[in-house]
């Protein structure tokens, strides 16, 4: 089972790219308060794709609280340096309001609004060893 859900507020601006191929993707950050003994917050890396994507980018800013549900991905990438790296992310599959803010058309954004998602696989899901 690979399932994560988390209620955390968006750290950076969204920007909703396309991919080569005509996808709408969109790559951000979330801070996720902890309540344990040092009260830290944990920062994660999200990713969602199409319309999910979409949605979060048409409903969502910086600062907002969204609750996501997906699933834990790593990738590796390599910079022009040679230099390898990998990155774990939240690949989100359904995303929701958590904040009582207004949309600027003053309507209510605190109603529980799932995205509807598309199945989320990255482009290079050909090159997975299963």
């Amino acid at each position: 089972m690979n399932t994560v859900c988390e209620i955390g507020r968006i750290v950076n601006e969204l920007e909703l790219k396309t991919t080569t191929n005509g996808k709408s993707v969109v790559n951000f950050r979330i801070a996720v308060r902890s309540y344990g003994k040092d009260n830290d917050d944990y920062f994660f890396n999200c990713v969602a794709w199409g319309s999910v994507a979409e949605f979060i980018c048409k409903h969502f800013s910086k600062g907002r609280k969204i609750g996501i549900d997906g699933e834990l991905t790593s990738r590796t990438y390599e910079t022009e340096k040679k230099e390898k790296h990998q990155v774990v992310e939240i690949m989100i599959q359904n995303a929701e309001f958590c904040d009582d803010k207004r949309n600027e058309s003053g309507d209510d954004a605190n109603m529980t609004t799932p995205s509807k998602a598309e199945p989320t696989t990255s482009e290079t899901e050909d090159e997975l060893p299963f």
